[in-house]
């Protein structure tokens, strides 16, 4: 059962391979390159001064901003990229975010202090084809990650990002669903020029009109660049429709504005709210029934690739051209059943280290023991030796009483006698009890072996059985 959720709650993590995918102008055909730029990944989010602090040669990694959650998780995947090469992370935003001439700027700084490669986030498909330009003609490897832009492909080295288009199809049908498949709704989308976002509200409109013709697009609206601004265009839009079903919110920000709005007018969980990206706050709103569903990237993943693509660049690796990861939609019911597998996850984890540590105390009673056997055989064994000392004493005194032949003598050898005879039987008793303790041990080492194979088949059982 749990194997069945986990494959259908996780497949977001699967990773398509698409050549010819993507924003801007398409990839090429040609599904692998080798030895062409290439682009990096973030140390931490937020702006860096000096991009070669540790000596190390350096990966710029520019995101549209470092505001939102997305990104900093994107970060946080690029940083995990490095890990093990020579390279240190850069992780800055034009300065204001958002803004294409802020970025290019930053390209241009990060190409004078001559970084080794660049991974762009382009906050605008045409103006940043200046970029990829700038790159082409430093040589130095470009990935371009999250969204396209418009330049020939063979201009930069790879691209990174989620199925954009695919992602606002799937969101289409799920407020459609939600309404009932009829009914006017509100588009909510971020800025122009951005070719991922333009994907997505490409992929929503698309798929109302093949899909779901009783659903009509009322009116549409650009959130702006940050929260602030998607806060005051949500509003504005929602003033200009106080009748409509559903609502569609492209990307983070432009979410979180749209719910905020939702919320001061009292129509959060009123109206069949449908989102872009996974935000804490925008979980919680699903969780509680304010929003309907997400669409779930996977930011980790497209900030590790990008940078693992620059890096093969850079070391002269087989690079993948062309990497677009599937969205998958997160509603109440997936993520109730994402918190039982971690749950579940959670409770096998600590089954597991009860086990070992069972196994454990059990060795180490059983080496305990084995340990006071040793010593009991090598004390017996000392005291034989000491004995065995003893009668050769014994056997030379005996021998000068016998060749003095004194009468007087008698008593004297047959104490020794006697002796003699006590040795001989304490040597047969300690060597019967020393021969029952080799069993006895060679038995219990026997015993440990067997219940350690049977400890470790169990704890490999009880894995497998909860893997199922």
């Amino acid at each position: 059962m749990f194997r069945s959720a986990i494959r259908s709650v996780l497949a977001a993590a699967s990773l398509l391979i698409l050549v010819g995918c993507g924003g801007g102008s398409a990839p090429s055909t040609e599904p692998v390159k080798s030895g062409t730029p290439a682009s990096s990944g973030p140390a931490a989010p937020g702006p860096v001064a000096d991009v070669k602090p540790s000596g190390k040669k350096t990966i710029a990694v520019i995101p549209k901003s470092t505001a939102h959650e997305f990104w900093r998780q994107v970060g946080e995947g690029a940083q995990e990229a490095v890990k093990g090469h020579d390279y240190d992370i850069v992780f800055k935003a034009g300065d204001p975010g958002d803004q294409p001439e802020a970025q290019l700027t930053l390209v241009d700084q990060m190409l004078a202090q001559k970084v080794s490669a660049i991974v762009l986030a382009p906050v605008h498909a045409k103006f940043l084809v200046q970029a990829v330009d700038k790159c082409f003609e430093a040589k130095i490897p470009l990935v371009i990650i999250d969204s396209g832009v418009d330049a020939e492909f063979t201009r930069y080295t790879a691209y990174v990002a989620t199925d954009n288009k695919d992602g606002g199809a799937q969101c289409a049908r799920a407020l459609a669903e939600a309404i009932g498949k009829k009914g006017d709704v509100l588009l909510f989308r971020y800025m122009p020029g951005s070719a991922s976002t333009g994907e997505r509200e490409e992929g929503f409109v698309e798929t109302l009109k093949k899909e779901f013709p009783g659903v009509k697009i009322v009116q549409e609206k650009y959130a702006g660049g940050t929260r602030e601004d998607a806060i005051k265009s949500a509003n504005e839009l929602l003033a200009a429709n106080p009748n409509f079903q559903g609502v569609f919110a492209c990307n983070e920000s432009s979410a979180i504005g749209m719910l905020t709005a939702l919320r001061e007018k009292g129509l959060a969980g009123k109206v069949k709210f449908v989102g872009f990206d996974t935000a804490k706050v925008l979980l919680e709103a699903v969780d509680n029934g304010e929003i309907v569903a997400l669409a779930a990237q996977s930011p980790r993943l497209i900030g590790s690739e990008g940078v693992a693509q620059a890096l093969n660049a850079l070391e002269n690796k087989k690079v993948i051209a062309s990497i677009v990861i599937p969205a998958t939609m997160k509603d109440k019911s997936t993520l109730k059943l994402e918190k039982e597998l971690i749950e579940q996850a959670e409770k096998d984890k600590n089954r597991e280290a009860e086990l070992k540590k069972m196994a454990e105390e059990q060795e180490k009673k059983n080496a305990e023991a084995i340990k006071q056997f040793e010593a009991a055989q090598a004390a017996s064994k000392a005291e034989l030796a000491r004995q065995e000392t003893d009668e050769k004493k014994r056997d030379a005194e005996l021998k000068k009483l016998i060749e003095a032949n004194d009468a007087a003598n008698a008593a004297k050898i047959k104490e020794i006698e006697d002796a003699q005879k006590n040795y001989k039987d304490e040597v047969a008793r300690r060597q019967e009890q020393d021969a029952k303790r080799e069993a006895d041990l060679k038995k219990m080492k026997e015993e440990f072996d067997r219940k350690t194979e049977e400890q470790r088949k169990k704890i490999e059982a009880e894995e497998k059985t909860h893997k199922k």
